[in-house]
């Protein structure tokens, strides 16, 4: 017997056809992406309230995370940009899941409402960019990363809106039909579940986010609100003291309308806390501030006036930030030793003066030639006859604070200083 035929008319079994993937469901990871960067944002300006300049770090060091994210421009209805930024990507992070999970027919709403949005934060972040670029003058690579991925979400949602391009938008399936959710027994309702369930979701976590942050900043600020409020009216009310300050290293306008002299010992921690608060905040008043540092080390072998010797070594690094400064890079050698991750040291010298740029040969030769000739003793004097015993001291327009203030309370003191029309400059 013959092996019988197939039947002409039968079907021809084909694969089933690949289904080209989707873009859009990188979407909703891109958001969680960008809410972990935001997050990251917000404990960085939380920690600065406190006092805490250490996350900076993750930028890179040199504070400018810091500068940015504490910068006029980083708060908006008195809240961190980045908690705005949590909410958004909390919304986006639900429009797009939406667009992925519904059906065909109700992708055009969410795609539409993801697009609106991420164009608005876009328009925001280009905002954002210029003042970070020409009002700030630092570079934040987090804030930077949030664009990056803001424009990698702009781009998959284009694509999904040209993929429903020739379906009708409905823009009320955004929200769960009630209908829908009375008619348990149809298909329907369980997509409309699915709806309330992202609203309920997307707008719950949102509001969370905001109330955390409004409660963290009261409190975080609260109890210290009564150390700001007298030390303002020490500002209004102190009679300013003339601090000579020609020749000292300086940055900054020389007319700036409020000038802080810092008496400051590489060695002193608070030192090296008070001058990253300082740093951060004068990235905000680059037009209006100006800084002067006047060495005075906790060390017998060069100051006389110290009762012991709290920082040994600490006239080394102040001979050689003297030298440096005859070298045109006082403020190269300065941000190298505070900058330094660790606790400073006098034998990390070397290290120092090659961050900093200095002519090895030239440093050398300066320091042999003794503090008379590198002006130390002169900025020990200025500080004795300033009243100054203790480092960091700060003169305020020539009001004396003693003590690190935290960047916010920095802020606040220069604000006043620059809204009162009388303050007086220290003399130069």
């Amino acid at each position: 017997m013959s092996p019988s035929r197939p039947n002409a008319t039968t079907p021809k079994i084909l694969p089933p056809a690949e289904k080209p993937f989707r873009w859009e469901r990188v979407t909703p990871f891109l958001c969680l992406a960008g809410l972990f960067v935001s997050g990251f944002l917000t404990v960085m300006h939380f920690g600065l309230l406190s006092g805490d300049v250490s996350l900076g770090e993750v930028c890179g060091g040199g504070g400018d995370c810091n500068s940015v994210i504490f910068s006029r421009y980083g708060r908006l209805f008195g809240l961190p940009v980045s908690v705005w930024g949590m909410g958004y990507y909390i919304f986006a992070a639900t429009l797009s899941s939406a667009s992925v999970l519904l059906r065909r027919e109700d992708r055009p709403a969410f795609v539409r409402a993801t697009l609106g949005l991420t164009v608005a934060a876009l328009a925001f972040d280009a905002y954002l960019a210029w003042a970070m670029e020409t009002q700030v003058g630092r570079f934040c690579p987090l804030c930077a990363t949030t664009y990056v991925i803001n424009v990698a979400i702009l781009v998959l949602t284009l694509r999904a809106a040209w993929e429903v391009r020739d379906l009708p938008v409905r823009m009320s399936s955004l929200l769960p039909s009630p209908a829908g959710l009375r008619a348990t027994a149809e298909p329907a309702y369980y997509r409309e579940v699915l709806k309330l369930y992202l609203a309920v979701l997307g707008t719950g976590v949102s509001v969370l986010v905001l109330a955390l942050s409004l409660v963290s900043s009261h409190t975080l600020l609260q109890a210290q609100r009564k150390e700001l409020a007298g030390l303002l009216e020490f500002l209004r009310t102190e009679p300013p003291s003339a601090i000579p300050t020609g020749g000292l290293p300086a940055r900054g306008p020389e007319r700036a309308p409020v000038t802080v002299v810092v008496f400051s010992d590489f060695l002193c921690e608070q030192c090296k806390r008070g001058s990253s608060y300082l740093d951060i905040v004068a990235a905000n008043h680059r037009d209006s501030l100006r800084i002067v540092h006047v060495s005075y080390p906790a060390d017998p072998s060069c100051n006389p006036y110290a009762e012991k010797t709290l920082h040994p070594g600490a006239c080394a690094l102040a001979r050689a930030a003297a030298c440096a400064g005859r070298q045109g890079r006082f403020w190269e050698f300065h941000d190298a030793v505070f900058g330094d991750p660790a606790k400073a040291r006098p034998d990390s010298l070397t290290a120092y003066a090659a961050r900093a740029g200095l002519d090895r040969a030239a440093l050398e030769a300066c320091m042999a030639e003794g503090d008379s000739a590198n002006g130390l003793p002169a900025e020990i004097a200025l500080a004795q006859s300033a009243g100054v015993n203790a480092t960091p001291t700060f003169f305020f327009n020539g009001r004396r604070v003693v003590g690190a203030l935290k960047p916010w309370m920095l802020e606040a003191a220069l604000e006043a200083l620059l809204e009162r029309p009388g303050a007086v400059p220290p003399r130069r």
